[in-house]
């Protein structure tokens, strides 16, 4: 592991070490965890917005599909094509 140093103010110091203190854990491992889940809920918020997007992108195919089936459907009918 490296080290990194990081400057906070005092009082953000004293509740990193109680909450810490509170899981039974370094200050170091309180940080590290702590980032971790930032950086999965940030990962979460982007998949989520990914998931929306392809939603969307499915149902515009969907349409698309059905109309040019109903389409399909019509020009077959209309030259006497047997479905």
């Amino acid at each position: 592991m490296d080290r990194l140093v990081v400057l906070v103010e005092p009082k953000f110091k004293a509740q990193i070490a109680l909450r810490a203190a509170q899981y039974n854990i370094s200050v170091g491992e309180m940080v590290r965890r702590s980032l971790d889940n930032y950086i999965s809920e940030e990962e979460e918020v982007l998949l989520n917005r990914l998931l929306d997007d392809l939603q969307k992108s499915t149902a515009q195919t969907v349409k698309a599909l059905d109309k040019a089936l109903a389409h399909g459907k019509r020009m077959k009918k209309k030259w006497g094509i047997p479905s």
